[in-house]
């Protein structure tokens, strides 16, 4: 979906809530789960009805032949082609008919989910079923005919986007944070990027809606496609109704998943169930988790390896004295470093991950300070990267993403560690929300393919930047065009007004009017048009000039195609410079601080200061000159 089209959304799911809080006596915690109920049914029923057609006729092949296969159901076939089955009772026109007979929505919306979790394993116990017998009947109606104005190629993590709207909309900030269910796409598009996952098993242990297994899921789908089948996610969410979106964001986009609804702190090592720990399993891992969650009872993670090989977090604290209190080694004082930990154990050899998380575990001391050295120590961590602050819309506070490579046998650790500052790379949204763009992904990924000494990929970028500004040369040619005939036009009217002003002065003053009134309107005319040709000749060169902007900023960074540290931007640091700064991870110690952030050399920024500075002086003496004129002046008022 498009900006304009997610906006429309966004009012349709408004006045959706609207009538849902009117009509009803349900808490804004306790509606959202029935619309997105039936936002999924319209998006389950866009994707299986693209599929249709090839489960179609994959079933009609397999009933003619005579291979066992053969025996296989309708709605085995569709799950193997499309993912999952939708019976024709959970179809959106179906329900839309339903809608219109009085009674009937709140039923056939039961019977579908009822239906869906019948023949699709993988959603069982995850459907909202029961939820709308607490819904007005006209509700529901209402609710099922608005949303059949959702756009039928509606995609990406759209069930992350409506969730955070509800948490914006709604202040539904109930003990939870934005950060511990829902990641803003551009975030996970740039974990996608330098992850680059091809297949295998990706693990999120505190997966919230699934966006990460989205995001990362269509990073497959476009690059490598024939490996989709061959991607399989695997979640812990602590938060029931949360895990349970998960699965349906799964469903939806074709994904391969376990999504566990436990507390990940507390889970068994083998907690899938299917010769998958949390041991070296898992090719990727990528995650939002909570940041600096208090007070994790130490007995449930000091005895698992996944949290424990590189070190636990201790309580500097004094053992507590008080009859029944907590003894302070009885509890994990702040969980960011049981996660991290997490991360890096689950790895396998050659694996990557990529995790958010709070600036303050980048300096973090104590027990966090071992376990990050030694991390560092064993190459596991290979980058860091600081993001500006308002990149999520419920956290304002600015985030660190952790970027991890499991060395092996046959990949060594790399020599350096990668910082990158990215706190002046955004777009600005909104007063309190920044973004990504995609191109604005591209350039800060390609700084990790530099990196890795991949140059021929920044060449390919460049070539699609200049591809897409290229794009534009045929209509600014043809708009140019216009604009220089109407200049023409423009200078032909104002010589024949001169010449009509002349003739006038010999005819009747009427029709010496007339005359000029007519060429002043053919100038009028020609001007609204030329104004307007102009401003669209504007707007092309800017939308053009956008992507010659990104060339510039990629060119003017790494000039030959290959890595180099940039002050402000990005270093390699190495393993002796890290120990010198105590072992931080805070890019700001390492890459510098940019002067001319306006874009000036270093011998103009000083010329420009010292202009300031002679205005400031004169701007002191001339205060203090007035100062003595007001002070005499005043001494006048008093002798008189």
């Amino acid at each position: 979906m498009d900006s304009h089209q997610i906006k429309q959304l966004e009012t349709t799911l408004w006045e959706a809530a609207t009538g849902l809080r009117s009509s009803s006596g349900l808490k804004s915690n306790e509606y959202t789960t029935p619309i997105l109920g039936i936002v999924f049914l319209r998006f389950a029923d866009s994707v299986y009805g693209k599929a249709l057609p090839e489960i179609e006729k994959t079933f009609a092949e397999m009933q003619a032949s005579r291979s066992i296969t053969a025996k296989r159901s309708f709605a085995d076939t569709a799950i193997e082609i499309c993912g999952f089955y939708l019976p024709d009772v959970a179809r959106y026109d179906y329900l839309l008919k339903e809608a219109y007979k009085p009674t009937a929505a709140n039923q056939a919306i039961a019977e579908a989910m009822r239906e869906i979790e019948r023949h699709n394993e993988g959603l069982k116990d995850s459907l909202p079923i029961n939820e709308y017998n607490k819904i007005p009947f006209d509700v529901v109606e209402d609710l099922i005919k608005k949303f059949s104005e959702i756009p039928m190629d509606a995609g990406g993590d759209i069930f992350g986007h409506i969730y955070e709207f509800f948490l914006d909309a709604f202040a539904m900030a109930e003990g939870q944070s934005g950060g511990e269910f829902y990641t803003p796409p551009p975030i996970v598009r740039l974990f996608a990027e330098v992850l680059e996952p091809k297949g295998g098993k990706m693990l999120d242990p505190a997966c919230g809606s699934g966006g990460m297994f989205v995001q990362n899921a269509n990073y497959i789908k476009k690059h490598h496609p024939e490996k989709l089948s061959d991607f399989m996610v695997y979640g812990i969410e602590k938060n029931n109704e949360t895990a349970k979106l998960a699965r349906m964001n799964a469903t939806i986009h074709g994904i391969r998943y376990s999504v566990m609804n436990d507390n990940t702190f507390q889970v068994p090592v083998d907690i899938f169930g299917i010769g998958t720990d949390l041991k070296e399993s898992f090719e990727y891992v990528c995650a939002n988790p909570p940041f600096n969650v208090k007070e994790v009872k130490a007995d449930t993670v000091q005895d698992k390896e996944h949290f424990n090989r590189y070190g636990l977090p201790k309580n500097k604290a004094p053992k507590a004295t008080k009859k029944g209190e907590k003894k302070a080694e009885d509890v994990i004082p702040n969980a960011n470093y049981l996660w991290i930990s997490l991360f890096a154990t689950a790895l396998k050899p050659k694996g990557r991950a990529g995790l958010v998380m709070a600036n303050s575990a980048s300096d973090a001391g104590g027990s966090e300070f071992e376990i990050r050295k030694t991390l560092i120590e064993q190459g596991i961590i290979s980058a860091m990267l600081t993001l500006s602050s308002n990149m999520f819309n419920t956290v304002t506070l600015p985030a660190t993403l952790w970027f991890f490579e499991k060395p092996s046998i046959e990949t060594p650790p790399k020599e350096g560690l990668l910082f990158i500052d990215a706190r002046n790379i955004f777009t600005q949204i909104t007063r309190k929300q920044r973004i990504f763009t995609a191109e604005q992904i591209q350039n800060i990924a390609t700084i990790f393919r530099l990196y890795r000494g991949e140059t021929y990929r920044f060449y390919e970028l460049i070539n699609t930047y200049q591809q897409q500004a290229d794009a534009f040369l045929p209509a600014l040619e043809v708009v140019q065009k216009e604009v220089d005939k109407l200049k023409a036009d423009e200078a032909f009217y104002q010589k024949q007004l001169v010449e009509t002003k002349k003739e006038a002065e010999n005819d009747h003053e009427s029709v010496a009017k007339m005359k000029i009134e007519v060429v002043e309107k053919l100038i009028k005319s020609n001007l609204f048009a030329l104004e307007k040709k102009v401003a669209e000749l504007k707007k092309i060169e800017k939308q053009q000039k956008y992507y010659l902007d990104h060339i510039e900023w990629l060119t003017s960074r790494f000039p030959e195609g290959k890595y180099r540290d940039v002050v402000g931007l990005c270093k390699v640091a190495s393993l002796e410079e890290i120990k010198e700064q105590n072992y931080s991870l805070n890019p700001g110690r390492y890459v510098g601080v940019v002067i001319e952030q306006d874009g000036l050399t270093y011998e103009e920024f000083e010329a420009e200061m010292r202009g300031y500075h002679t205005q400031l002086e004169a701007l002191n003496a001339q205060s203090q000159e007035n100062e003595k004129h007001i002070q005499e002046n005043l001494a006048s008022l008093f002798r008189k």
